[in-house]
């Protein structure tokens, strides 16, 4: 037998994505996701080159914490503070002193603490340029085609670039870690003193959204006079979950406060013009691929309920979804929908095969999907059938004129 199946139900294609909001958004580049279904919402510019300045930060939060033990201690060293820019944004280390993993990363996400950037890239590569290495590489196995990392804190490089599209497919990615969730939604957050600092360090979340709306649960901000001032943030609402991101900003220092106030604009759009529904319950599409040159048998499900986003002032959507994927021999088996209530399905089965792969599908749930077609092909019979009948009377007609003029 083969390796087990991995079944995607993802729905990406919503008929509004490229849609861009017409509100008055500060930024230039800014987008909107579905974090169930990952349909894009709201965008603008999306696949522009922005630079990121510590949104960066999620990135390298993430490889850390794929990376090392938040237990482990790790000592900060003159070395690596050499590395830290001038003007930075710092959590104040101080060199000799030893941290845990855990204390670096609040460091990292709550005052947005370029050093510990620098730390915790040491700490799992060796040197800043590794580092780099492993963010690209990172970024590359998550979808990003459009992006290139050169540090861990994001502090301008004309080389240190990327996407608004990227970007979201980094945070769609990181909100999944629990631990990542808990330490960029911390308010406040303090480190006792340690063998070098003989005092408390208290530090604030450069988010000062936090806690003041009752859906915003958690982001990270960014700042930097070649960026402007962004912003990535995660909402939700009962059970509808947002991303919100916003690029190419306000470059005046003093001018943050146009990100928060655009998230909470985009926020109020979609929740009170899009919603959520239920397009297939679980297991209601089966069937089997049978590949005669293996003499192997496939059988497929659609193992969650698949749920859609609706604007809701749209009467009608249409969309396409890829349901099953079998990369064992290379075949996509593609499920299209239209409609708004969804009540009529049109299955249209598909498939890019290996070479010399040779398939007979037999499709088990297929009693609705053929009454419909068969609807389709007697409606385009009846079609013809009358355009055949108008045409005649019409020829039949000039026939008639023809012949009264010369009689």
């Amino acid at each position: 037998m083969t390796k087990k199946l991995k079944t995607v139900v993802i729905l990406i294609l919503l008929y509004l994505s490229s849609t861009v909001y017409s509100a008055n958004i500060t930024e230039k580049a800014y987008m909107s996701v579905d974090v169930k279904t990952g349909g894009v919402l709201i965008e603008k510019n999306a696949d522009k080159k922005i630079y990121p300045a510590s949104t960066t930060k999620i990135l390298t939060c993430i490889l850390a914490l794929e990376n090392l033990n938040l237990d482990d201690e790790i000592t900060v060293t003159k070395e690596m503070l050499n590395e830290v820019p001038v003007g930075s944004s710092t959590m104040k280390l101080v060199a000799g002193e030893k941290l845990t993993v855990e204390q670096l990363l609040y460091g990292l996400m709550v005052p947005s603490g370029n050093d510990a950037a620098i730390v915790i890239a040491y700490s799992i590569s060796g040197s800043l340029d590794n580092f780099a290495s492993a963010m690209n590489e990172k970024a590359k196995s998550l979808g990003c085609t459009n992006s290139s990392f050169t540090c861990p804190h994001g502090f301008h490089d004309d080389n240190h670039y990327t996407t608004t599209r990227d970007m979201s497919k980094i945070m769609m990615y990181a909100i999944t870690n629990e631990k990542f969730m808990d330490i960029i939604k911390t308010k406040n957050y303090s480190i006792p003193a340690s063998n070098e600092v003989a005092y408390e360090r208290k530090y604030t979340n450069t988010n000062t959204l936090l806690g003041k709306t009752d859906y915003i649960i958690c982001g990270k901000t960014g700042y930097t006079e070649e960026a402007g001032n962004v912003f990535v943030s995660y909402s939700k609402k009962d059970d509808y979950e947002i991303i919100n991101l916003l690029y190419d900003g306000a470059k005046g220092y003093f001018d943050g406060d146009y990100r928060f106030n655009d998230t909470i604009t985009l926020n109020n759009y979609i929740f009170e013009n899009y919603s959520q529904k239920k397009v297939l319950d679980k297991n209601s599409i089966q069937f089997q691929v049978i590949d005669k040159n293996q003499n192997l048998e496939y059988f497929y499900s659609n193992t969650e309920d698949l749920i859609a986003t609706f604007n809701n002032s749209k009467k009608h959507i249409s969309y396409s979804l890829n349901t099953f994927t079998d990369e064992n021999v290379n075949a996509t088996f593609c499920i299209k929908a239209k409609g708004y209530d969804l009540e009529d399905y049109i299955v249209n089965m598909s498939k890019t095969a290996s070479k010399n792969l040779d398939y007979n599908y037999n499709l088990i749930y297929m009693t609705k999907v053929i009454f419909y077609i068969f609807l389709d092909v007697i409606s385009f019979i009846v079609f013809f059938i009358c355009l055949a009948n108008v045409l005649s009377l019409k020829k039949q007609g000039r026939r008639k004129k023809i012949k009264k003029k010369y009689i």
